[in-house]
């Protein structure tokens, strides 16, 4: 913009003509036609701009960065990025492009026509500054800054690494030694002035023609540069304040013009260098300023040859952090729409049309969007949440339910007088309220009052948003009130603010003001029951017909707004208990019935106190019509308002059950450490003997028509069992109780069982399971696993030579079958001591079956331990779409048979680099523990890693569960890049080691090899000079054979001469140096000085042969003759001169 101002003002008062069009100008003619006219304009807008910012700032008019909301900030310096990328396209590729100016330039089509023209070693000093400067900063600085904190002194102070200078220093070094701008053309900064300009007034009679254009760049630079410093700010957690920072752009600006400069404003480039470069403080600004002063004054010419192809690496490598903020239009659209319109909007005027015009059109979108949102706000109606205190949104929560003959009404914004119409209309809209027409009831029959208990008639108003009404907003409010007193609505007002206090509601309309939306519900609540005497006085008044009682017609009225389950009874029940194994499983089939007159969604069932600690699982499912796969229930475990009655599960049927319908189901229970071994100790050979304790009734809450229980023993000895009560049979395994009928609610009658189980009493305490995801196709699985009998313990000495001849240990584990995913692979079984070699693999088509055998047999109270490993292929668990990544396997996998799992912790390592992780359980509760960091080979901030823990996990518990995460694609190739740049550093640490001399003497041998060393390169260079003149001597000899010019000739060959001879006398000069370190080297030169004068006789001779075969003294056979021997003695000069050099 100062730039723009710049042209116009020159260009205006240029004069083109001498007709004495100016005279009447303000500005002398001698100022005009001085060529520095330009920067007395630049100036004099600066010291403008510098004083209007030091005005607002002191009239605290910084609050202008209220307006900058973060989507407009993000898509604004996420376009600017785009911007400062473009202007560095040119310098990266090496092209010359002509710059544009102003909106929709075509910069990006000279970008594509220019692509052919890129200059190749540009091109290459853009390509390692970039990649040295990615890998220091994505892979080697986060190592090393980790290692840094391990230190002590370290562990408060960071010291970045210094890429930024060291990519400065080795390119400017690089470029002066290859000669990059000479020889091929890479673009170099060039001239860098010295010292500071001589300070002077601004011209004041400018300021009049700058005002205009002072005020624009004020504003529109201060809004630009807070923009900037509040995308920093959020980064780093603070705050900027915006007077602050007017004041201190003022003054900058204000006192920079007295020293040619132009109005000060933020540069991303510069920022987003600074920022990556481990700027945070004021220190760094003030060192950086040190810097720069020396620069100006005193080493500022050694970086000349600096190419600019590096600084253009180093904009683009600290553009990347506004480069992700793409990401953000996502996450803003996902909240809201409008925001992420801003984003949108911003980003595309500033990438098209200009900085300016992004900035000016993003604060208008910005600032229509507000008025948009206070015009027409949010209104939402509210639902009571799974029968609690919580009042939420109906239309966005599914388990949300409106309360009948309620309406809760939000109106999420301040009530003012361009959106109060809109306030009333909604509610009014909302509750169903048509004022046009006449809403009183005449209650002339038993019909219509009883229909009327059924509307709508208490209205509860959240006012938690609205906090703020302004005159014409209150008395809408009010009218819309008495409106609604008039049709005969009662209206609870909750969380009011002082403001709304002050209107005195209650004097002038029928409100109750309550602290809370459930305290509204709960009074409107108790008000109906209250009308219930009240409508018994009515229905006396009226003779019923038959079959209507008036306690029917009252218990009718309050199922409306609340539902007994009492309507449910059990016509049949079977349980059939399952002691087979060490963990007892019911299975309890229920037959239901509802006999009330509303329809039923949940079953509650109870698990008998004494018991409730003891069960792991309760599932419920029922078969599908047509289909004999089982249909799963949602299980919820709640919380039992009498505690002696036991714990209670919630049970959500699928659909309703309808009055006067069945509906079949089954429950599944499964309870843990229920059985008793009794007696609690066994020699080696003995049987195990287990007791059980249950109750013989289903304990429920419902009536109950007839109940039987059925017991399945794992052998048909049975020591004793409960008589009572009758009847009681025992067939072989099984035995039965029952049927019972019509058994009272909630009964208790506890039954022993004693019978004997010898199956494996195994139980893990403790497995740890590792899922380690890998995106090069594998995910490696591997579970530590404690494992103890938990049976009888073994009482004396055990006997191996029994053990193996009688094979009598009925209750020992000797080998059990873990069941693993059907493509796992490189399967490993070990312990403490090594790989365990007693085991054995089956494949089979849907799994692998793996046969543990550990190293002794587990007797009771024995213990063992155990690492299982394998290794499956990802694309059966891992699933991608993008960037979107979801992985989904079991949570734990079958170990063994009736498996018992007290206590599992799962953790699932992902990729490096992985973020926005969601953990979705399978559909029983899993605790997630806090994330951790696992570190392995070449990571470099580490994986993260997902921690679950669950407690008493069965076989039921074999679940899917779904991880759903993002990674970035090109992460991939973090670790190859990696390995890639620690031996390209490893490689070029040993070369310079070889090449430096680290020692603290002097070694005289090293400082004559390297002085001669230097005195052969020019001794080379001669020697290829003058080589280079004996081509011009064939030449011109050439030329003499054709042109026949012997003066011409003679001319040519004597400027040769000169220049042979100046060479001569630099290498004799050079072979005096010589001597001095190497007399052998100084020979060698000498050597070279007599081949050359021999070289030279025979150009000389052969040069008097040409002169006499153009004057037709000398036939071309004998010239082709005596050019042939001349010949053949230059070569073998030559060789001999290649040998003498060859050797240095």
């Amino acid at each position: 913009m100062t730039g723009n101002v710049v042209d116009r003002l020159s260009s205006i008062h240029r004069p083109v003509t001498t007709n004495g069009l100016y005279d009447n100008s303000t500005i002398p003619t001698a100022i005009i036609n001085d060529p520095s006219y330009a920067i007395t304009v630049a100036t004099t807008l600066a010291l403008t701009v510098g004083v209007l910012q030091v005005i607002l700032s002191i009239c605290r008019l910084g609050l202008v960065t209220a307006f900058l909301s973060d989507a407009f900030i993000s898509g604004y310096t996420t376009g600017t990025a785009v911007l400062v990328f473009t202007s560095q396209i040119s310098d990266i590729f090496g092209l010359t492009i002509k710059r544009y100016v102003g909106p929709m330039n075509i910069t990006y089509i000279d970008i594509f026509k220019n692509l052919k023209n890129t200059n190749p070693a540009t091109f290459i000093v853009s390509l390692c500054s970039i990649v040295s400067l990615i890998l220091v900063k994505e892979f080697i600085d986060p190592f090393y800054k980790r290692q840094l904190k391990r230190l002590k002194m370290f562990k408060n102070l960071q010291i970045p690494i210094p890429i930024e200078l060291a990519v400065i220093i080795v390119g400017t070094v690089v470029s002066h030694m290859a000669e990059l701008n000479p020889r091929y053309r890479v673009k170099i900064v060039k001239k860098i002035d010295s010292g500071f300009p001589i300070p002077r007034v601004p011209n004041i009679t400018l300021l009049p023609l700058v005002i205009k254009d002072a005020v624009i760049i004020a504003i529109v630079s201060f809004a630009i540069s807070v923009s900037l410093a509040t995308t920093i700010a959020k980064r780093f957690k603070y705050v900027v304040d915006g007077n602050q920072e007017l004041m201190a752009y003022g003054l900058c600006s204000a006192v920079g013009s007295f020293f040619s400069c132009f109005p000060s404003a933020a540069s991303l480039s510069r920022t987003s260098v600074y920022v990556n470069a481990g700027g945070k403080t004021q220190l760094a600004s003030l060192i950086s300023s040190g810097f720069l002063l020396i620069i100006i004054l005193k080493i500022g010419p050694f970086f000349q040859p600096l190419p600019k192809a590096c600084l253009a690496a180093i904009i683009v490598v600290a553009l990347k952090g506004l480069f992700l903020q793409t990401k953000d239009i996502w996450t803003i659209g996902r909240i809201t729409k409008l925001e992420s319109i801003v984003w949108i909007i911003t980003f595309l005027s500033t990438v098209l049309l200009d900085i300016d015009l992004g900035l000016i059109i993003g604060i208008l979108v910005s600032l229509v969007i507000v008025i948009i949102r206070q015009f027409r706000p949010r209104t939402t109606i509210l639902g009571q949440f799974a029968r609690t205190e919580v009042y939420k949104n109906t239309k966005r929560y599914s388990n949300v339910h409106e309360i009948s003959n309620i309406k809760i009404f939000r109106f999420e914004s301040s009530i003012s007088y361009f959106n109060a119409d809109y306030f009333r209309s909604s509610l009014l809209d909302t509750i169903g309220v048509d004022l046009t027409k006449n809403r009183q009831h005449e209650h002339k029959n038993i019909d219509t009052l009883i229909a009327n208990s059924y509307r709508l008639t208490y209205v509860i108003i959240d006012c938690s948003s609205i906090n703020h009404i302004d005159y014409t907003g209150a008395k809408i409010f009010i009218q819309t009130l008495k409106d609604l007193n008039d049709v005969e609505l009662k209206v609870h007002l909750y969380y009011i603010y002082e403001l709304l206090e002050r209107l005195k509601m209650s004097e002038t309309c029928n409100v109750v003001l309550t602290a809370t939306v459930h305290d509204a519900v709960r009074n409107i609540k108790e008000k109906m029951l209250e009308n219930d005497a009240q409508l018994n006085v009515v229905l006396d008044r009226y003779s019923l017909p038959d079959g209507i009682s008036k306690t029917s017609s009252i218990s009718s009225m309050y199922r409306v707004y609340t539902v007994e389950q009492s309507d449910l009874v059990n016509t049949d029940v079977e349980r059939s208990v399952d002691l087979i194994s060490h963990l007892p499983k019911y299975t309890i089939v229920i037959t239901v019935e509802n006999r009330g007159s509303k329809p039923v969604r949940t079953y509650e069932y109870y698990v008998e106190s004494q018991y409730g600690n003891n069960v792991a699982y309760v599932g419920a499912s029922a078969k599908a019509q047509d289909d004999e796969d089982k249909l799963p229930f949602t299980v919820k475990k709640g919380t039992s308002t009498d505690k002696s009655k036991g714990n209670l599960y919630v049970i959500e049927f699928p659909n309703d059950i309808k009055p006067g319908k069945k509906f079949t189901f089954e429950v599944e229970v499964v309870h843990v450490h229920a059985l008793k071994p009794y007696p609690t100790e066994i020699v080696q050979g003995e049987r195990q003997l287990i007791q059980y304790k249950m109750n013989v009734y289903y304990n429920t809450k419902y009536p109950t028509v007839t109940q039987k229980t059925i017991i399945t023993l794992p052998t048909d000895r049975a020591e004793s069992y409960a008589q009572l009560p009758k009847p009681v049979n025992k067939n072989d395994q099984t035995i039965t109780y029952g049927s019972y009928e019509n058994i009272p609610n909630f009964s208790n009658q506890e039954i022993t069982l004693h019978y004997e189980n010898n199956n494996p009493f195994l139980t893990i305490s403790n497995l740890n399971r590792w899922i380690e995801v890998s995106h090069w196709g594998n995910i490696a699985i591997e579970e530590t696993i404690d494992m103890y009998h938990s049976g009888a313990k073994l009482k004396g000495p055990f006997s191996r030579l029994d053990f193996q001849r009688r094979q009598d240990s009925y209750s020992a584990v000797k080998a059990f079958k873990t069941s693993l995913p059907a493509a796992a692979r490189d399967i490993y079984y070990r312990d403490e001591i090594g790989n365990i070699s007693t085991s054995h693999v089956r494949e089979m088509s849907d799994q692998v079956e793996v046969e543990i055998r550990p190293r002794f047999p587990l007797y009771g109270g024995w213990k063992t331990y155990y690492i299982l490993g394998y290794n499956v292929p990802s694309y059966q668990y891992l699933f991608n779409k993008g960037n979107n990544y979801v992985l989904k396997m079991r949570l734990v996998d079958h170990v063994y048979d009736d498996q018992l799992l007290e206590q599992v912790f799962i953790r699932i390592v992902l990729p490096e680099g992985a973020s926005n992780i969601e953990f979705y359980p399978p559909s029983y509760d899993v605790q997630r523990l806090p994330d951790e960091k696992h570190y392995t080979y070449l990571d470099t901030s580490g994986r993260p890693v997902v921690v679950l823990q669950k407690k008493n996990v069965l076989f039921n518990h074999i679940q899917d569960f779904e991880v759903h995460y993002t990674f970035e694609k090109y992460l991939l190739f973090r670790e190859p890049l990696l390995i890639v740049g620690a031996l390209f550093c490893l490689f070029f640490a040993v070369t310079m080691l070889t090449r430096l001399n680290f020692s603290i003497t002097k070694n005289g041998g090293n400082e004559s090899r390297l002085r001669l060393q230097a005195i052969w390169d020019q001794v080379i260079d001669l020697n290829s000079k003058r080589s280079h003149l004996y081509q011009k001597f064939d030449d011109a000899l050439t030329t003499l054979k054709t042109s026949k010019d012997i003066r011409g000739s003679n001319e040519t060959r004597k400027k040769i001469e000169n220049e042979l001879k100046s060479i001569s006398q630099d290498l004799n000069l050079l072979a005096l140096k010589a001597k001095n370190d190497s007399i052998d080297g100084s020979e060698k030169i000498a050597e070279l000085q007599r081949i050359d004068a021999q070289v030279r006789e025979l150009h000389q001779t052969l040069s008097g042969h040409a002169e006499k075969l153009v004057a037709n003294k000398q036939t071309k056979q004998v010239y082709s003759e005596n050019e042939s021997g001349i010949r053949s003695k230059m070569r073998e000069f030559n060789s001999r001169v290649s040998a003498i050099i060859n050797q240095y």
